[in-house]
């Protein structure tokens, strides 16, 4: 569950914490549930299992795109019942600690053998670089006024001028 949405819950208003909290389990916590033969390739949302259910053959659960499959079913369930008896301000705590939890594990090791974080890297160590008059090659006085002089320079690595 992305951070900004626990943080769009907790700036909402207490009377509204409810609605809230209920859209973002529908939304992030809960399963699309669809039925192959009324929507006829479609994939309409239609109402859950528990409420007139057609023929087995005729249904299937699929992730929605939001939702969040790394918040256990018992953490669902426990933040499902929170919600309906008391919904507070920490109420999705745990399931962002959840996918936190699972982000710094093997999606992070991942990422740190990946060309991605060489590109991080790389870009940082370009950042911490400091900008000096002797990072640009200069070519030729522009102008000369009360402030300066405007040189036409080139960045070495760039190879494209610039002015300054």
């Amino acid at each position: 569950m992305p951070v900004w949405v626990e943080a769009e819950y907790e700036i909402a208003p207490d009377e509204k914490l409810g609605e809230k909290g209920k859209e973002i389990m529908m939304k992030y916590l809960t399963p699309e549930d669809i039925d192959l033969e009324k929507d006829e390739g479609k994939f309409n949302r239609i109402l859950p299992a528990s409420v007139e259910a057609p023929p087995a053959a005729h249904r299937v659960l699929t992730e929605s795109p939001a939702y969040v499959p790394e918040v256990s079913p018992e953490l669902i369930q426990q933040t499902e019942e929170k919600l309906e008896n008391s919904p507070c301000k920490e109420l999705f705590s745990p399931c962002t600690k959840s996918v936190l939890d699972h982000l710094s594990g093997e999606p992070f090791q991942e990422y740190l053998n990946s060309m991605y974080f060489d590109r991080f890297l790389q870009w940082k160590w370009l950042e911490r670089q400091p900008v000096t008059k002797n990072t640009f090659r200069q070519y030729r006085v522009l102008g000369k006024g009360g402030f300066g002089e405007r040189l036409q320079v080139q960045e070495p690595d760039v190879r494209e001028a610039a002015f300054h």
